[in-house]
């Protein structure tokens, strides 16, 4: 009986922590984010769409949940200079899974469709 006690209260503590560690995706569905450390660039995202906007670009994307915390923004428009590199980016679809998330903040993995690009940013959320 004893051994019966301790593996359920095992399985118990089991459930609660992993359930513990699922980042709260929902909180940041919405709101005004920057990159942790940029000088520049806010990123605005309401329920269908992401802007973003810094010194010399203007974006415009479609925002799609996959799931709760994971998502992809397709491009609809992109208003660069003419020095700027990220205007070869304009038809990528790129997605996103938000990993960790805290108060203020979330930590995402970012990948495309067009290579192996895979990387990790901290966002701020500002509202």
């Amino acid at each position: 009986m004893n051994k019966i006690l301790n593996t359920l209260m095992f399985l118990l503590f089991a459930v609660i922590t992993n359930a513990q560690e699922k980042p709260d995706c929902l909180a940041y569905k919405t709101g005004k984010f920057k990159v942790e450390g940029s000088a520049s660039g806010i990123i605005t995202r309401t329920k269908k769409f992401q802007f973003e906007k810094s010194d010399n670009v203007k974006i415009k994307d479609k925002i799609v949940w996959i799931s709760d915390c994971k998502y992809k923004l397709i491009p609809i428009k992109l208003k660069s200079d003419k020095n700027s590199k990220i205007s070869s980016f304009k038809d990528w679809i790129i997605y996103f899974e938000i990993i960790e998330t805290g108060k203020d903040y979330y930590v995402v993995k970012i990948t495309n469709d067009k290579n192996d690009f895979t990387a990790e940013t901290k966002m701020i959320k500002l509202k």
